[in-house]
């Protein structure tokens, strides 16, 4: 799959139940654009130079490619624990400064 390709994304978004014209409509248009550069700048300010990127609420990171065991040890470790208010509010903050540009 080349996901670069309009069609073959067309055809896999129908595939799923999503209205082909609308997806080829949306991947030939600017919509979205304000969105996605909003979300860039504020990966930018937090330090993000790379993707896949993961940071968990005590703060851990894993950064680029990572192997799927160590992956899914840190989303365990990460699930045994409560969501505490830091979290929630650096969550919050994101979302904040994200739609800023908006």
């Amino acid at each position: 799959m080349n996901i670069a390709d309009h069609a073959q994304l067309a055809e896999l978004a129908e595939r799923v139940g999503l209205a082909g014209g609308r997806v080829r409509d949306f991947l030939t248009s600017d919509e979205g654009s304000a969105e996605v550069r909003a979300q860039l700048a504020a990966a930018r300010r937090e330090g993000v130079t790379t993707v896949p990127r993961f940071v968990f609420d005590d703060g851990r990171e894993i950064v680029g490619i990572t192997s799927t065991e160590a992956l899914g040890d840190a989303l365990r470790q990460v699930g045994a624990q409560p969501v505490g208010e830091a979290a929630r509010s650096r969550a919050a903050e994101r979302t904040s400064e994200a739609t800023a540009g908006e």
